[in-house]
């Protein structure tokens, strides 16, 4: 995973000029000592920064069940960035919170300029209660 360039931060900060850090979390690796294959290492995880971000709420939902009340949070952010490394098995921190990403990325153009930046769109959730 690589972080974004100076270039690609400066095109994001005209994008959004008072957007948030998002955090991309991806778990490290290791070797299993079982099986001698590489497998996920949530322990050690591997972070890239994403700065100059649009958050938004998404969908957000209730569950009761029996003695629990379950609240699901989502987010939607949109990274002004040609491409994200964020696959649905990774989490993302937005303001101090970790969420889980929640399906695949999406391609987003500008609204306001056809040739403009457009970005990565993610939907992120966590379940609280």
């Amino acid at each position: 995973m690589t972080a974004p360039t100076d270039d690609e931060k400066a095109l994001a900060q005209e994008a959004f000029p008072n957007g948030e850090t998002v955090t991309i979390i991806k778990p490290g690796t290791k070797t299993d000592p079982f099986s001698g294959e590489t497998v996920d290492d949530w322990a050690n995880p591997v972070e890239v920064d994403y700065p100059y971000c649009a958050v938004g709420m998404g969908p957000g939902s209730e569950a009761w069940l029996v003695g629990r009340d379950l609240t699901q949070v989502a987010l939607t952010v949109y990274l002004p960035y040609a491409a994200v490394d964020a696959l649905s098995t990774d989490r993302a921190r937005v303001r101090g919170v970790e969420y889980g990403v929640y399906g695949d990325a999406f391609l987003w153009r500008s609204p306001f300029d056809p040739d403009g930046p457009g970005g990565v769109e993610l939907a992120l959730k966590a379940g609280e209660g």
